[in-house]
Protein backbone atom coordinates (compact mmCIF):
# COMPACT_ATOMS: atom_id res chain seq x y z
CA UNK A 1 0.00 0.00 0.00
CA UNK A 2 1.41 3.39 -0.94
CA UNK A 3 2.07 5.91 1.85
CA UNK A 4 2.82 9.62 1.46
CA UNK A 5 6.52 8.88 0.83
CA UNK A 6 5.69 6.31 -1.80
CA UNK A 7 3.37 8.69 -3.59
CA UNK A 8 6.04 11.41 -3.63
CA UNK A 9 8.58 8.92 -5.00
CA UNK A 10 6.31 7.63 -7.77
CA UNK A 11 4.78 10.96 -8.80
CA UNK A 12 7.19 13.65 -7.58
CA UNK A 13 5.99 16.36 -9.95
CA UNK A 14 2.28 15.85 -9.29
CA UNK A 15 2.87 15.49 -5.57
CA UNK A 16 4.77 18.79 -5.45
CA UNK A 17 2.02 20.56 -7.40
CA UNK A 18 -0.65 19.08 -5.13
CA UNK A 19 1.22 20.34 -2.04
CA UNK A 20 1.72 23.78 -3.55
CA UNK A 21 -1.78 24.28 -4.98
CA UNK A 22 -3.81 21.95 -2.77
CA UNK A 23 -5.71 24.85 -1.22
CA UNK A 24 -6.65 26.23 -4.63
CA UNK A 25 -7.55 22.78 -5.90
CA UNK A 26 -10.07 22.35 -3.10
CA UNK A 27 -11.65 25.69 -3.99
CA UNK A 28 -11.65 24.69 -7.66
CA UNK A 29 -13.47 21.46 -6.91
CA UNK A 30 -16.00 23.34 -4.78
CA UNK A 31 -16.63 25.91 -7.52
CA UNK A 32 -16.98 23.15 -10.11
CA UNK A 33 -19.53 21.36 -7.94
CA UNK A 34 -21.48 24.60 -7.53
CA UNK A 35 -21.50 25.16 -11.30
CA UNK A 36 -22.69 21.61 -11.95
CA UNK A 37 -25.43 22.02 -9.33
CA UNK A 38 -26.56 25.27 -10.95
CA UNK A 39 -26.75 23.69 -14.40
CA UNK A 40 -28.71 20.73 -13.04
CA UNK A 41 -31.09 23.07 -11.18
CA UNK A 42 -31.81 25.03 -14.39
CA UNK A 43 -32.37 21.83 -16.36
CA UNK A 44 -34.73 20.52 -13.68
CA UNK A 45 -36.65 23.80 -13.64
CA UNK A 46 -37.05 23.77 -17.42
CA UNK A 47 -38.05 20.11 -17.36
CA UNK A 48 -40.62 20.84 -14.66
CA UNK A 49 -42.13 23.67 -16.73
CA UNK A 50 -42.30 21.38 -19.78
CA UNK A 51 -43.93 18.59 -17.79
CA UNK A 52 -46.35 21.03 -16.16
CA UNK A 53 -47.41 22.07 -19.66
CA UNK A 54 -48.28 18.47 -20.43
CA UNK A 55 -50.64 18.39 -17.46
CA UNK A 56 -53.01 20.98 -18.89
CA UNK A 57 -56.62 19.89 -19.19
CA UNK A 58 -60.16 21.26 -18.89
CA UNK A 59 -59.71 21.84 -15.15
CA UNK A 60 -56.83 24.32 -15.44
CA UNK A 61 -56.78 25.57 -19.05
CA UNK A 62 -59.43 28.11 -20.17
CA UNK A 63 -59.21 27.08 -23.82
CA UNK A 64 -59.71 23.37 -23.10
CA UNK A 65 -62.51 24.23 -20.66
CA UNK A 66 -64.30 26.22 -23.38
CA UNK A 67 -63.93 23.38 -25.87
CA UNK A 68 -65.37 20.95 -23.34
CA UNK A 69 -68.32 23.19 -22.53
CA UNK A 70 -69.64 23.29 -26.09
CA UNK A 71 -72.21 20.90 -27.57
CA UNK A 72 -71.81 18.23 -30.23
CA UNK A 73 -69.02 15.98 -31.37
CA UNK A 74 -65.56 17.49 -31.78
CA UNK A 75 -63.60 16.94 -34.98
CA UNK A 76 -59.83 16.92 -34.47
CA UNK A 77 -57.17 17.27 -37.15
CA UNK A 78 -54.58 14.67 -38.11
CA UNK A 79 -52.52 13.51 -35.11
CA UNK A 80 -53.79 15.75 -32.31
CA UNK A 81 -53.54 13.55 -29.20
CA UNK A 82 -56.07 12.73 -26.48
CA UNK A 83 -58.28 15.81 -26.80
CA UNK A 84 -61.29 13.80 -25.70
CA UNK A 85 -59.57 13.30 -22.33
CA UNK A 86 -58.21 16.84 -22.06
CA UNK A 87 -61.61 18.44 -22.78
CA UNK A 88 -64.05 15.76 -21.56
CA UNK A 89 -65.78 16.09 -24.93
CA UNK A 90 -66.40 13.21 -27.36
CA UNK A 91 -64.51 13.27 -30.66
CA UNK A 92 -65.59 11.77 -33.96
CA UNK A 93 -62.25 10.11 -34.60
CA UNK A 94 -58.70 10.28 -33.28
CA UNK A 95 -56.08 10.04 -36.01
CA UNK A 96 -53.41 8.62 -33.73
CA UNK A 97 -55.55 5.54 -33.03
CA UNK A 98 -55.69 3.79 -36.39
CA UNK A 99 -54.09 0.74 -34.83
CA UNK A 100 -57.37 0.03 -33.04
CA UNK A 101 -58.30 -1.86 -36.21
CA UNK A 102 -55.78 -4.54 -35.25
CA UNK A 103 -57.79 -5.23 -32.10
CA UNK A 104 -61.31 -4.66 -33.44
CA UNK A 105 -61.26 -5.44 -37.18
CA UNK A 106 -65.03 -4.98 -37.51
CA UNK A 107 -64.64 -1.20 -37.17
CA UNK A 108 -62.39 -0.92 -40.24
CA UNK A 109 -65.16 -0.12 -42.78
CA UNK A 110 -66.60 2.66 -40.61
CA UNK A 111 -63.17 4.13 -39.86
CA UNK A 112 -62.33 4.07 -43.54
CA UNK A 113 -65.59 5.85 -44.37
CA UNK A 114 -64.69 8.64 -41.93
CA UNK A 115 -61.13 8.78 -43.24
CA UNK A 116 -62.29 9.18 -46.84
CA UNK A 117 -65.17 11.59 -46.15
CA UNK A 118 -63.47 13.81 -43.60
CA UNK A 119 -59.70 13.47 -44.00
CA UNK A 120 -59.40 12.56 -47.69
CA UNK A 121 -57.43 9.44 -46.80
CA UNK A 122 -58.04 5.80 -47.72
CA UNK A 123 -57.09 3.13 -45.24
CA UNK A 124 -56.70 0.54 -47.98
CA UNK A 125 -54.74 2.82 -50.34
CA UNK A 126 -52.36 4.84 -48.16
CA UNK A 127 -49.89 7.37 -49.61
CA UNK A 128 -46.70 5.78 -50.95
CA UNK A 129 -44.19 4.85 -48.27
CA UNK A 130 -46.69 5.28 -45.45
CA UNK A 131 -47.01 2.35 -43.09
CA UNK A 132 -47.90 4.08 -39.83
CA UNK A 133 -50.68 3.16 -37.48
CA UNK A 134 -51.73 6.81 -37.30
CA UNK A 135 -52.26 9.98 -39.26
CA UNK A 136 -49.33 12.39 -39.29
CA UNK A 137 -49.04 16.15 -38.77
CA UNK A 138 -50.26 17.52 -42.11
CA UNK A 139 -52.59 14.74 -43.22
CA UNK A 140 -55.76 16.39 -44.53
CA UNK A 141 -54.44 19.95 -44.14
CA UNK A 142 -54.72 20.92 -47.81
CA UNK A 143 -58.19 19.40 -48.11
CA UNK A 144 -59.47 21.01 -44.94
CA UNK A 145 -58.16 24.44 -45.92
CA UNK A 146 -59.86 24.17 -49.33
CA UNK A 147 -63.32 23.22 -48.03
CA UNK A 148 -66.09 25.79 -48.15
CA UNK A 149 -68.40 26.47 -45.18
CA UNK A 150 -71.17 24.64 -47.05
CA UNK A 151 -68.99 21.54 -47.46
CA UNK A 152 -68.22 21.64 -43.76
CA UNK A 153 -71.93 22.01 -43.04
CA UNK A 154 -72.57 18.79 -44.96
CA UNK A 155 -69.99 17.02 -42.81
CA UNK A 156 -71.66 18.44 -39.72
CA UNK A 157 -75.02 17.10 -40.90
CA UNK A 158 -73.63 13.64 -41.70
CA UNK A 159 -71.46 13.13 -38.63
CA UNK A 160 -73.00 15.45 -35.99
CA UNK A 161 -69.72 17.35 -35.48
CA UNK A 162 -70.15 20.98 -34.48
CA UNK A 163 -66.59 22.20 -33.85
CA UNK A 164 -63.12 21.53 -35.22
CA UNK A 165 -59.72 21.74 -33.54
CA UNK A 166 -56.64 22.25 -35.70
CA UNK A 167 -53.03 23.21 -35.23
CA UNK A 168 -52.39 26.98 -35.27
CA UNK A 169 -50.91 26.93 -38.78
CA UNK A 170 -54.09 25.45 -40.32
CA UNK A 171 -56.41 28.09 -41.83
CA UNK A 172 -59.98 26.97 -42.41
CA UNK A 173 -62.80 28.90 -44.04
CA UNK A 174 -64.79 28.83 -40.82
CA UNK A 175 -65.35 31.24 -37.92
CA UNK A 176 -62.79 31.01 -35.13
CA UNK A 177 -64.25 30.52 -31.66
CA UNK A 178 -60.99 30.59 -29.68
CA UNK A 179 -57.29 29.83 -29.92
CA UNK A 180 -54.26 29.25 -27.74
CA UNK A 181 -50.60 28.54 -28.39
CA UNK A 182 -51.33 24.96 -29.51
CA UNK A 183 -54.71 24.90 -31.23
CA UNK A 184 -57.49 26.82 -32.96
CA UNK A 185 -61.14 26.03 -32.30
CA UNK A 186 -63.42 26.54 -35.34
CA UNK A 187 -67.21 26.38 -35.44
CA UNK A 188 -69.07 24.47 -38.14
CA UNK A 189 -72.36 26.20 -38.77
CA UNK A 190 -75.35 24.36 -40.16
CA UNK A 191 -76.60 24.94 -43.72
CA UNK A 192 -79.89 26.43 -42.53
CA UNK A 193 -78.36 28.68 -39.87
CA UNK A 194 -78.97 31.75 -42.01
CA UNK A 195 -77.30 34.48 -39.94
CA UNK A 196 -74.54 32.13 -38.77
CA UNK A 197 -76.26 30.52 -35.80
CA UNK A 198 -75.63 26.89 -35.00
Amino acid sequence: RLNEGGMSALFPRWYTLAQRFGHYARWGVLIMLMLISSVLAVKFKNSYRWRAGLLRDYSNDPFLRLVGSRQGLLLVCSDTPHLHMLTRRPVLFEGISLDVIMYVPDVAPEINRILKDVYGMDLFHPPPGRHYGALVRNDGKELWESRSPRQWAEIRKKYAVTDIITYPDWTLKLPIVARNDQYILYEIRSVDSGNGGR
